[in-house]
């Protein structure tokens, strides 16, 4: 799905009981169409390092799947981001911030 990368919100990392590394980011974007929705996504260790570097407006390209977990016999729905790739910087280069 195409949309718009639009905001930071956070991210956690720490240790597997392996002893190995693990990183999510969790971001906002914003889907295209006429009527658009927010949504929050968490990326996953590789796709969480390519989230960091994005900026607001950036056009993305992002395939996700829903997932949900119990916690205290309650259940919480997430999104994790399966592939994530820049297709258009929505920032512009500074020659055409020129005044003149």
């Amino acid at each position: 799905m195409e949309a718009y990368f639009k905001k930071k919100l956070g991210e956690r990392s720490g240790k597997t009981k392996d002893g190995k590394d693990w990183a999510i980011f969790n971001f906002l974007m914003e889907t295209k169409g006429k009527y658009p929705k927010m949504v929050s996504l968490d990326a996953w260790n590789a796709n969480a390092e390519v989230a960091k570097g994005m900026k607001e407006g950036d056009l993305i390209e992002v395939t996700y799947e829903a997932e949900a977990r119990e916690y205290n016999e309650k259940w919480y729905n997430s999104l994790k981001v399966v592939k994530l790739e820049l297709l258009e910087s929505g920032a512009e280069s500074s020659e055409n911030d020129l005044p003149f």
